[in-house]
């Protein structure tokens, strides 16, 4: 029959794919995983012990309930094909609930090792390998059109996770949003110390103006986008559904050197801004499509980010992992292979 729920017994039997593994210790295992998620989920948020330790243990955990997924429809008597089912959505929920509640099949043979269930275990364990570097990087998903053209809405962005020195101008940062506590994504562009103005839609530090290059237009179509399905703010006004939607696209160099794209949509009420201070241990957040962002030009009361402290900024964006037009990011079909790994200037 099938192993105990000696947590030792249950944990390294899970390394054993030819095995068979009943209802209930499966049952537990899924349990703790998903206690694992929503403890994730509740308090990971600011408390990175409770962060680090979901990470470590999960990684742990993952070879050993892969395989007693394997194990249970071993148990069944079915193909351990079967378990790709679970990686699709909705039907992989469907799948796992009958695992939990069909009954063993009388034949009690073990499976015998074979060359795929081999390369599976190893697939299985470079799986783990990955998840515990979650302790070093973090996927953020872009779901609003504020950094335009850099970062498209549908882009899943891998951010450096507590980065060993400070923001400087011209990276684009993650941080906590001063009065929601949503993760944002923004771009540095002053820091402490630092006199910030906008004169005419143009940004002014310390009272010079950046370089400014004016690079023509910039178009996509006017669709709805990402899992909201919001519309693009197009400079061309109202066009039809399908359309070309454009903007002012620029060259903007911060005083450092960073240069970067921004788009523009004319006069705008945040175009002139009058002159602010950054705090000292504060940085100066834009986002790159100018009009259509509420940033560090708003206080936090007023929907802005305000003036950001460092202790809210938790990571650094580098690149874009893969990118999706479509409202879910399962919907292949709709990935934008041209962007996937691609660097973020």
């Amino acid at each position: 029959m099938t192993q105990g729920l000696n947590p030792l017994v249950l944990l390294l039997s899970g390394f054993d794919w030819s095995g068979r593994t009943g209802r209930v210790p499966l049952a537990l295992l899924v349990a703790v995983w998903v206690a694992l998620g929503v403890a994730y989920a509740v308090w990971a948020d600011g408390l990175l012990w409770v962060e680090a330790g979901v990470i470590v243990a999960a990684a742990a955990l993952f070879v050993p309930l892969v395989g007693h997924l394997l194990r249970r429809i071993n148990d069944i008597g079915w193909s351990g094909w079967w378990v790709w089912v679970l990686a699709l959505p909705w039907a992989g929920l469907v799948f796992l609930a009958v695992l939990l509640v069909k009954r063993a099949s009388p034949r009690l043979r073990r499976r015998d090792p074979t060359a795929f269930r081999g390369v599976g275990f190893m697939l299985a364990c470079g799986l783990s390998v990955l998840l515990l570097t979650r302790l070093v990087w973090a996927p953020y998903q872009m779901v609003a059109g504020t950094m335009k053209p850099n970062l498209l809405v549908g882009d899943v962005v891998i951010a450096l996770r507590h980065p060993l020195r400070d923001p400087l101008p011209g990276d684009v940062v993650v941080f906590r949003h001063p009065r929601l506590g949503t993760p944002e994504i923004a771009r540095v562009v002053a820091q402490g110390g630092d006199r910030v103005q906008m004169r005419g839609g143009v940004l002014f530090i310390n009272d010079a103006s950046v370089g400014i290059v004016d690079l023509g237009l910039w178009g996509e179509p006017f669709a709805p986008q990402g899992p909201l399905r919001r519309f693009p703010r197009c400079e061309n006004g109202a066009v039809g559904l399908g359309a070309r939607c454009e903007a002012s696209l620029w060259r903007e160099t911060l005083p450092g050197g960073a240069a970067h794209l921004i788009l523009d949509l004319g006069p705008s009420a945040l175009d002139p801004v009058e002159e602010f201070t950054v705090p000292a241990g504060h940085s100066f957040l834009m986002g790159d499509h100018r009009d259509n962002v509420l940033d560090s030009r708003m206080a936090p009361g007023a929907g802005g980010y305000g003036m950001v402290p460092a202790e809210a900024v938790t990571g650094r964006v580098l690149r874009v992992a893969f990118s999706a037009e479509g409202r879910f990011l399962w919907m292949v079909w709709t990935w934008r292979w041209d962007r996937i790994w691609e660097a973020v200037a």
